[in-house]
């Protein structure tokens, strides 16, 4: 379904959003000019042709890393970085988000350069951001999941929790879709599912000390769990003190 408008030099449309964030040494000493180029380089000659076989159009590549459209097509996006994944050597993560963009080309004289502007293209690249923190490699969030017929049935994932962002009213759900994991990690979240989204429930309706029973049963056969380890300190943190509940059920402010 096409749901662009044209204006004189842009097109308004929604959009699957996705975002690659690259992480980069944080001593400020080993990264240099080279590094970044060079890396962004490679991830690029993989992504690339990968994006464009799945309708997607890269509008954005920086120091953080690199921004795809797929116009009115979230799934492709997903299908996309699931297909990419495994074949970067770089320290990654992806974060896909629907909604609306405005592409255009801004020139003068001889320069001209593509742009797409977006406060939700903005929301994607937080997500991905905060990847490797939820230890995940691929965060959809509940919009775009929702526009992905079968998605829950179809695509190995786990719905983690709930974000905020400044830019959108309400609470944001999202999602680690694990298909794109080296084997033994997708195994692990692939055993443990069912534990840790009914934990996540239980925790979002704050019954803590059950919720805190579901993740320590999950580490028993996943001890690297980091986000089931995250929401063990949350749980212990709100049965002491109730009243920090609404301030900290977020895994993530963006």
């Amino acid at each position: 379904m096409d749901n662009s408008t044209v204006r004189p030099g842009m097109t308004d449309l929604d959009a699957g959003l996705m975002n690659i964030f690259i992480s980069f040494p944080k001593d400020r000493k080993s990264l240099t000019g080279d590094l970044v180029i060079s890396t962004l380089s490679s991830v690029l000659r993989v992504l690339a042709p990968v994006i464009v076989r799945y309708g997607g159009k890269v509008s954005r590549v920086s120091e953080t890393g690199i921004t795809a459209i797929f116009p009115g097509d979230c799934e492709s996006a997903l299908r996309c970085a699931v297909e990419f994944s495994p074949q970067l050597r770089a320290d990654f993560a992806v974060g896909i988000h629907y909604g609306s963009v405005s592409m255009g080309t801004v020139s003068w004289g001889d320069f001209s350069t593509f742009i797409a502007v977006s406060t939700d293209n903005g929301l994607a690249r937080r997500i991905s951001e905060t990847a490797s923190r939820l230890g995940a490699r691929i965060l959809l969030t509940d919009s775009a999941a929702a526009q992905i017929r079968g998605f829950s049935n179809r695509y190995s994932c786990r719905r983690l929790g709930i974000i905020k962002s400044a830019f959108h009213d309400g609470d944001i759900g999202i999602y680690d879709v694990y298909d794109g994991d080296p084997s033994e990690r997708r195994y692990n979240k692939h055993r443990s599912r069912l534990f840790f989204e009914k934990g996540v429930e239980l925790f979002l309706s704050e019954n803590w000390m059950q919720a805190r029973s579901y993740f320590i049963e999950l580490l028993k056969f996943d001890r690297g769990d980091l986000l089931a380890k995250e929401y063990i300190f949350k749980c212990d943190r709100f049965i002491a003190d109730p009243d920090t509940a609404p301030e900290h059920k977020y895994l993530a402010s963006v």
